[in-house]
């Protein structure tokens, strides 16, 4: 009998592997010989600490699900835990693996195979031979079965109830995308875009809420993509779990909301949910140039719209560092993000994910990033590193104050003052640098006499 160890390493405490957790449910459908146990960090986690929680369980088979958060961690320690465990199996899988496969194999030629894609038929065909005939060469895998994703149920187990406390949960009711935007995995070539069908979905959720989880987040990459599929579950969570204390996250495509949607959503309890909406970019030549659907003006419609009409959650997203955009351009999304008043506002930086189409593309728009995760940029041809190191901190600020609702008053007389966001953060910056005030700081008791002072002081 075999052990076989299932290994996430998570960003947080309160995140939950939900890959590993899919891989060992299908593990577990076609062996029951074999022990298959997961096994959870987070990247805070002492290497040292991981290391010997492995070796420690004796296994002989160790699949690491490898992501930009953790795929550092995981290339330190690998090479220890080979050196401890020299007879047993290592797999990597994962979204750093896709393109990555030559890398990993050079770096770590003891590492039996890497898994490249979705990994629930493979590792069914691996399991089912008890772990027996394990091929490194990802061209003979088995082709993915869509049925393996919308048949694995509740992946998490009962056994884990008290572990879960106060942590999200994580649910796929969809997988893959039915865009194909350039810097995103989901837009290459051997992704699936698969939906559960409803019926499913509720069973699922029904399972998922027997762990009485504070959150549940939807990972579908485009939750909206059909209306009425949407509408279904937005109903059924709002009349089935209307008392209970969850709430339910998803990530919206705002390019696809109508008048429809906001009415529909105006008309179900608020509490239960909280969205997150990817605008990227306010410019047409932009999206055009990485693929990423929407007009922003009927967006910029739907989602005041929506602002003004319900009282749910809305976190909205862009990108720092797109090809062909200066800090110009930059500055007149965030101006327009930011005034729309939406409760969290995202200034995320782009990353050059190997096996996407701006990696392959990065020295056409001159771009230096990162040569390791997680990527990010360094500049651009049109943007530079100064620029970039600026809308860094401009992010903090924007994090501690606006995402954290502190002195909302005055920084909305100051908008009107300044005629911009961006005027009233360059602002701001200047003075909390001149005044050698900590910029990372979110405390409010620290924030709201500064603030008050640059106001003053103007």
């Amino acid at each position: 009998m075999k052990k076989v160890l299932f290994v996430g390493i998570n960003a947080r405490y309160t995140h939950t592997a939900l890959s590993i957790r899919c891989l060992c449910n299908a593990a577990q459908q076609v062996n029951k010989v074999d022990t298959h146990q997961i096994i959870e960090f987070q990247i805070n986690d002492p290497v040292l600490h991981i290391v010997n929680s492995i070796v420690l369980q004796k296994p002989d088979i160790i699949l690491f699900s490898v992501y930009i958060w953790n795929r550092n961690i995981i290339e330190q320690l690998l090479p220890d835990v080979h050196a401890l465990l020299t007879e047993a199996k290592i797999i990597l899988g994962g979204p750093e693996v896709y393109g990555a496969e030559i890398e990993l194999r050079s770096k770590f030629p003891f590492v039996a195979a890497c898994v490249s894609g979705y990994g629930e038929t493979v590792i069914k065909t691996w399991a089912g031979a008890q772990w027996k005939s394990i091929e490194y060469n990802s061209e003979l895998f088995p082709e993915w079965d869509p049925a393996d994703f919308i048949n694995a149920g509740s992946v998490y187990t009962v056994e884990e109830k008290d572990m879960l406390a106060n942590r999200y949960l994580y649910y796929e009711s969809s997988r893959g995308c039915p865009f194909n935007c350039a810097y995103c995995l989901s837009s290459n070539s051997k992704q699936h875009f698969v939906e559960k069908p409803i019926s499913i979905v509720k069973k699922d959720i029904e399972d998922l809420m027997k762990f009485n989880p504070m959150l549940i987040k939807f990972v579908d990459r485009s939750f909206n993509a059909h209306q009425d599929r949407a509408h279904n579950i937005w109903e059924y969570l709002a009349k089935t779990y209307y008392d209970k204390n969850v709430r339910f996250h998803f990530e919206i495509m705002p390019s696809l909301l109508t008048e429809k949607d906001v009415a529909f959503l105006e008309s179900l309890p608020q509490h239960l949910f909280q969205f997150e909406a990817g605008i990227q970019t306010i410019h047409s030549s932009t999206r055009k140039l990485i693929h990423r659907a929407g007009v922003w003006e009927n967006e910029q419609a739907m989602l005041k719209l929506l602002l003004q009409k319900v009282s749910i959650p809305i976190h909205i997203d862009m990108i720092v560092g797109l090809p062909g955009e200066t800090n110009n351009d930059i500055a007149a999304t965030f101006d327009a993000l930011m005034d729309l008043g939406a409760d969290h506002v995202q200034v995320g930086f782009l990353k050059v994910l190997p096996g996407t189409e701006i990696f392959e593309k990065k020295e056409q728009y001159g771009i230096v990033a990162m040569h390791s995760a997680p990527y990010e940029i360094y500049k651009t041809s049109s943007l530079s590193l100064q620029e970039k190191v600026r809308w860094k901190q401009v992010t903090l600020l924007v994090e501690s104050i606006a995402n954290n609702a502190i002195a909302p008053d005055i920084m909305q007389q100051a908008r009107l003052h300044y005629g911009s966001w961006t005027g009233v953060y360059d602002t701001l910056l200047d003075y909390m640098l001149q005044e050698n005030f900590d910029i990372r700081t979110k405390n409010r008791e620290r924030l709201i006499p500064l603030i008050t002072s640059w106001w003053n002081f103007r």
